[in-house]
Parts: structure tokens; C-alpha cells; sequence
């Protein structure tokens, strides 16, 4: 009798890691920044640096708010991303969020293998997976300093060079 094996499964991701913060009371607007950035959305990857403290969060989130909510997916980095897992099922729960990826994309139901970052079938799906949306989202991964494992930033760079269509990958790190 052949052996099913299970699928590996996405690993839980709590919802305030996938939702853009709200603005601060003091918020200050910069519109020249975020002009900016609403021309570089068009790129395969947007980079946004500065020292702690320097408003890199708070800009990315009025940027978000600002635009089609449905084409923003939000994920703040921290050190548990550099679990190659959690971080792509982080990666996949945020797009998941996002409401231009239609019901029947295989974003929302993907699931994460052992090692994703190495695995090019999983990142040939996500790739494919993109690219088929009408419209591009665009994925912020804000606070990027935290992720200090190479295997995350392995699959990234892997799926940026492949450049899908579909997509634009916002950065923020110190």
C-alpha cells in the first residue's frame, strides 16, 4: 500500500505582522518621498534606507494607505523570520491578504516546503503565481535588518531576478 505523504504545511503567522500599522498622532506627511515612491512602483524592487528612528516604517505605511489597499501586502520583519519557513509563509499569508490576488490564486493556498528558499519548484510557483495577476501588488518587507539568515534573502533575490510581472518589493532597512 503506497505511503501518503502529508504536504508540508504554512506555519502560523500572527496578524499584526501582516497589517500596516496605523499612522502616528504626530504624523508628519512627506509627499515629495511619497511621490517618489509612487513612481518607483513600477520597479521590480523599491529600497527605502535610513538610521533607526529616521520615519522608514511610518513613510511605508502612509505610502501604503495611500494607494489601493487592495495592492499593498505589509510584513514587518523580525528575527523569527530568519526561519526560512515562517518567513515564506509570512510572505504568502501577506500577499494572501491582499485583495488583487484573486480566490483562486495559487498564492492563497501554496504551501511551504522544508526549504523554500532552495527550492525552485516553490519559487518557480510563486514566480508563476505573480505573474498571473491582473494588476501588480506590491510587497513591503519592512524592518529587513532582522532577517540576518541568508536563506530568506537567498529566495528573494531568486524570485526579484526572475522579475515577475505581478509584483514590486518594497524594502526598508537600517
Amino acid at each position: 500500500m503506497p505511503q501518503c505523504r502529508e504536504v508540508p504545511s504554512r506555519r502560523r503567522v500572527p496578524s499584526t505582522k501582516i497589517t500596516v500599522p496605523g499612522p502616528p498622532a504626530d504624523l508628519v506627511s512627506r509627499p515629495r518621498l511619497l511621490t517618489v515612491l509612487d513612481g518607483a512602483s513600477e520597479a521590480a524592487m523599491v529600497f527605502v534606507g535610513a538610521p533607526a528612528g529616521f520615519g522608514k516604517t511610518v513613510l511605508l505605511a502612509e505610502w501604503a494607505r495611500s494607494r489601493d489597499h487592495e495592492a499593498v501586502a505589509w510584513l514587518s520583519a523580525d528575527a523569527e523570520d530568519n526561519d526560512d519557513r515562517l518567513f515564506w509563509s509570512a510572505v504568502l499569508e501577506a500577499l494572501g491578504g491582499c485583495g488583487r490576488i484573486p480566490d483562486g490564486n495559487p498564492l492563497r493556498l501554496l504551501a511551504v516546503p522544508d526549504a523554500p528558499s532552495t527550492d525552485l519548484a516553490f519559487l518557480g510557483q510563486v514566480a508563476d503565481a505573480l505573474d498571473e495577476l491582473p494588476e501588480p501588488v506590491v510587497l513591503v518587507l519592512d524592518g529587513a535588518q532582522e532577517i540576518t539568515s541568508p536563506h530568506p534573502w537567498q529566495g528573494l533575490r531568486a524570485l526579484v531576478r526572475h522579475q515577475p510581472a505581478g509584483l514590486c518589493l518594497a524594502v526598508s532597512s537600517r
